[in-house]
């Protein structure tokens, strides 16, 4: 995990604040719907159905970052209920939070692999389907794709594109397309809009392939 400094992270939330449009109260925390996602990019109710969960799941995490815009959000405004998008960024929230419980993560966990589990999850793979440690340690999902031969030679739309950044940190991204010139778009969790691997939001990416460790193919879930 990248930690900044406290002036580097107020630096980092006003520039992002001045990019990204403004979120309103958060509301109560429920899985983005097929309906919600057909709407949104134009598919039928038997098109998306019928693609595999990895591909549901992609679309779940793309919602989330262009229409949710999924942030962490530690204030807690009694008179409504609701959390309030805006530091202090604690990995807390209440997507946030139901992508830690529904992974099996400690709240206030780092939670880039949690939101990926959580969108494989909502799309119906199974929980055993997934590694052990598929909560929030990346190394764990390196080790299981390895151990399930599920490494692939370059990246495919729907896959995950791990980094491991220490012996024991990393992070967890969905591939949404091959830019086909070394570089890929991604949809990550616990990001920002400058690539933290401990940011505060759901958003879209571009990485190179330089970044990676890994691929790893989510197509065989069920």
């Amino acid at each position: 995990m990248l930690f900044l400094s406290r002036q580097e992270n107020l630096r980092q939330l006003i520039e992002d604040a001045a990019r990204r449009p403004v979120s309103h109260t958060m509301q109560p925390s429920t899985p983005v719907t097929g309906d919600q996602i057909c709407q949104q990019y134009g598919l039928s109710s038997a098109d998306f159905d019928a693609l595999a969960p990895n591909i549901r799941a992609l679309y779940r995490a793309a919602y989330c970052a262009d229409v949710l815009h999924v942030e962490e959000g530690a204030n807690y405004d009694p008179t409504t209920g609701n959390f309030v998008p805006g530091p202090p960024y604690n990995n807390v929230g209440p997507d946030v939070n139901r992508f830690l419980t529904l992974a099996g993560a400690e709240p206030g966990e780092p939670w880039c692999a949690s939101f990926g589990t959580t969108m494989l999850l909502d799309s119906g793979v199974s929980r055993g389907a997934l590694p052990d440690l598929a909560a929030s340690v990346v190394f764990g999902w390196i080790a299981w794709t390895r151990a399930n031969s599920l490494a692939l030679s370059a990246p495919v739309r729907g896959c995950a594109g791990l980094i491991q950044e220490t012996a024991s940190s990393g992070h967890w991204t969905w591939v949404s397309d091959d830019n086909g010139d070394g570089t890929v778009k991604t949809i990550e969790g616990n990001t920002n809009l400058d690539g933290s691997s401990d940011g505060y939001g759901v958003f879209r990416r571009t990485r190179p392939y330089t970044e990676f460790h890994c691929w790893t193919d989510l197509s065989q879930l069920s």
